[in-house]
């Protein structure tokens, strides 16, 4: 048949040469069983009472067969997700349902159905936009993520990685939706900037790993804005941002500190906002106009002090 087929397409006249009675009848003379089987096309009618059912059907399908395989996560998480928009909130209920219909060998459970979980009740929506993102535009076996890596409840907002109890370090392991976010930010962007040939998927203590030093980023940020009127701009640009690309210089770093865990480390205590906050006691002297603007600035300053004391 694809003999044929491209018979058919091989004999294609010009335009200028014949018109379209010619060419239909040019491929009758050349294939006439194709040429026949293009008249009636049989079709079967599916009609599902409700999206969920469609839902159920369409997954039934796509893990029959040998070849076939059970849908990934993320296609889980896509489908629940059209589901909530039309009305369909019961989403343990359609995966009890569905793991009840089919075999055992492809039930959504285990690690698989906590990571469904995990995106869809406890990732920042930013942060859940952004892989399904990268998974639409690098498809699942070329994107970064596994099955599993996104199991772990280590990765959620609240949770607080233990980095011990001397000096600053019981505050800097809290994750925020900020720093979830900004996890996923650096995993994408390390996996891209990496050759193809030499990509790999992040497993589950990747993941964490990037979780424990995304906390430590955003709460440092947040102790050195607290110690030093910083520009919050520049600090998102330099600290934030820099891990977010995976810059090397400052992963190296932030390695180095958090696998020593000094008990005297302060946020200065670090290169690049060490020398922020030289860049900051060094700006010029601010002039003043009036009166008016000089108690303004003392009022700040007051305000300033009085936060720091707290």
């Amino acid at each position: 048949m694809a003999n044929l087929a491209s018979t058919v397409f091989t004999l294609k006249p010009s335009p200028k040469q014949y018109n379209i009675h010619d060419f239909f009848l040019l491929a009758f003379k050349a294939a006439p069983k194709l040429f026949r089987s293009m008249w009636s096309i049989a079709a079967h009618v599916v009609t599902v009472p409700s999206k969920r059912e469609e839902l159920l059907a369409n997954f039934r399908v796509s893990t029959r067969g040998s070849l076939r395989k059970a849908p990934t996560i993320m296609q889980w998480v896509q489908s629940l997700l059209t589901l909530r928009s039309c009305g369909e909130t019961d989403g343990p209920g359609v995966i009890r349902k569905y793991n009840a219909e089919n075999p055992k060998s492809s039930h959504l459970v285990g690690g698989k159905a906590t990571a469904v979980k995990n995106l869809l009740e406890h990732f920042p929506v930013e942060a859940l936009e952004l892989i399904i993102q990268h998974v639409q535009r690098q498809s699942w076996p070329g994107c970064c993520f596994s099955d599993d890596c996104l199991s772990s409840k280590r990765l959620l907002p609240n949770h607080n990685f233990r980095f011990g109890t001397a000096g600053l370090w019981p505050s800097l392991g809290k994750i925020t939706q900020k720093s979830c976010l900004l996890m996923v930010h650096h995993v994408i962007n390390k996996f891209l900037s990496t050759p193809e040939n030499c990509r790999r998927k992040a497993n589950k203590a990747d993941m964490e790993t990037y979780a424990e030093q995304a906390a430590f980023v955003v709460c440092l940020g947040e102790k050195a804005l607290a110690e030093c009127p910083l520009d919050p701009n520049l600090l998102e640009e330099k600290l934030h941002q820099g891990f977010a690309n995976s810059e090397m210089s400052l992963m190296l770093e932030i390695q180095s500190v958090l696998s020593l865990k000094d008990p005297a480390f302060t946020p200065r205590s670090l290169q690049l906002l060490a020398k922020m906050r030289l860049d900051c006691y060094n700006r010029p002297v601010v002039k003043v106009s009036s009166f008016h603007d000089l108690t303004h600035i003392f009022v700040k300053c007051q305000c300033r002090l009085a936060a720091l004391a707290a």
